[in-house]
């Protein structure tokens, strides 16, 4: 089983970060919160960063229908080494929701390595639009959530 702090001296932004510990393999650890579309938007996509306290560092981005516990939305990443110590953007692909749905359950998770993982997780955004990004895109709604 892993943990959940909240980190006051490595916040990208703001008071506070995330610390997410994985400490052995096959253990993870994750961070999220419950999301609502208010408006007519009909695609979606999220974004998070994420910094690794750890090394080589493997996780997921998902926007989760909690009803029943199926993915709208699930980006896989890695951080390497040569990341290590960089706060790292994550973005899902877009994904589809339907105006006046409930809630959406947006989660990173670690522990998908080889080891013991620490992750630091801040500044989430979700993003809504209608129409085409680059042709007649209008952003309908956007969330962001320091921790």
């Amino acid at each position: 089983m892993g943990q959940f702090n909240y980190s006051s001296a490595r916040a990208r932004n703001g008071a506070y970060s995330v610390q997410l510990n994985a400490p052995s393999s096959g253990s993870w650890a994750a961070v999220g919160r419950l999301v609502s579309v208010h408006n007519a938007a009909t695609s979606c996509l999220t974004n998070i960063f994420v910094k690794s306290g750890s090394g080589p560092l493997s996780g997921a981005l998902e926007v989760i229908d909690p009803a029943t516990w199926t993915y709208f939305a699930l980006k896989q990443f890695t951080i390497t080494n040569a990341q290590a110590g960089a706060w790292v953007p994550m973005t899902t692909d877009a994904w589809k929701i339907s105006p006046g749905r409930p809630p959406v359950y947006v989660r990173l998770a670690i522990g998908y390595g080889d080891g013991a993982e620490t992750a630091y997780v801040d500044d989430m955004t979700t993003e809504c639009w209608q129409g085409v990004p680059g042709k007649n895109w209008v952003v309908t709604q956007k969330l962001t959530f320091a921790f």
